[in-house]
């Protein structure tokens, strides 16, 4: 029988240090590099939307492998590591144990908390419906308006668009946190796909990841997206969410990763690290008020 492989967490868990994990788990290959590995969760002291989203979707790509068994080491109830104990109740209220371990409760009851999104598998043609309503709603009470979002939801639906692009299983993570006391939503999305660096291979040769990453985002580049957006898909999610500081988006697919901030490209990193697919992080400012677009209603004078 093979040996398990146990995979000590990192501390810090979040975009960054999700690669270390995925590397010592899948290969370039898109295949599992063990048939037993165990995750070591006892490690995490804190943990971030986009390690929780990456995490998830790892978890559950392994899941659908038939010969791969995973399993998780936890701490005990009485464990000293208080910041630990705290992200292992997170994991509990986000739903991870219940869907990976079948198991109600370990730690304690699950509550869903107001400020998170419920982390979701969801398939491209159920995403249109979700951003319309569910997200829509979340967003709705934790900035307590009543605005349609409308730069939220162009930028999710484009984020679809491209995982139907370029992952054949067509079904992306999501997860998001409010942080009322920085006035700030962050929206995690991670699918296991090509990727987009490999998918514009195709188009323009053999360049580094990060150049075709970058380039993926030109207005007028495409690869494979639908008439009505064809080349602008990538384009319009930095259009619609960078516009006046309105947030950033950070992209990471295979070894490129690139940054926006107003419409611009302010970093762009060849990464040592592998990520299987494309992972997409979303910082939105609620006070910014170019987020909201509530329509005024008109003042009739008689």
């Amino acid at each position: 029988m093979e040996s398990k492989v146990s995979i000590i967490m990192p501390s810090t868990f979040d975009k960054y240090s999700i690669v270390d994990v995925l590397t010592q788990v899948i290969d370039t290959d898109m295949q599992p590099k063990t048939k037993r590995v165990e995750f070591d969760l006892r490690t995490i002291n804190f943990i971030k939307p986009g390690g929780m989203t990456a995490f998830f979707n790892l978890c559950q790509w392994l899941s659908r492998k038939e010969d791969v068994k995973t399993t998780f080491k936890l701490p005990s109830n009485d464990s000293k590591n208080k910041q630990n104990n705290k992200v292992m109740r997170y994991f509990e209220d986000c739903g991870f144990f219940r869907f990976f371990t079948g198991s109600e409760t370990i730690y304690k009851k699950p509550e869903l908390r107001k400020t998170t999104l419920p982390m979701i598998l969801l398939r491209v043609e159920d995403s249109y419906q979700w951003k319309d309503n569910t997200l829509k709603e979340w967003l709705k009470r934790c900035t307590k308006s009543e605005s349609e979002f409308v730069h939220v939801q162009v930028a999710i639906e484009e984020i679809f668009n491209n995982i139907k692009d370029h992952s054949e299983e067509c079904i992306g993570c999501v997860f998001a946190q409010f942080y009322p006391n920085l006035g700030r939503i962050i929206l995690s999305v991670s699918d296991f796909g090509v990727g987009i660096p490999n998918s514009m291979r195709k188009l323009l040769g053999n360049e580094s990841d990060d150049v075709l990453l970058a380039e993926a985002v030109t207005e007028g580049v495409s690869t494979q997206s639908t008439p009505r957006n064809r080349g602008a898909g990538l384009c319009n999610i930095v259009r619609s969410l960078t516009n006046s500081g309105i947030g950033s988006v950070y992209i990471r697919s295979n070894c490129g990763i690139v940054i926006y901030e107003d419409k611009v490209l302010v970093e762009q990193t060849l990464s040592e690290g592998y990520y299987p697919g494309t992972f997409f992080e979303i910082e939105i400012d609620i006070n910014n008020e170019m987020l909201y677009d509530e329509e005024k209603e008109e003042e009739f004078v008689w």
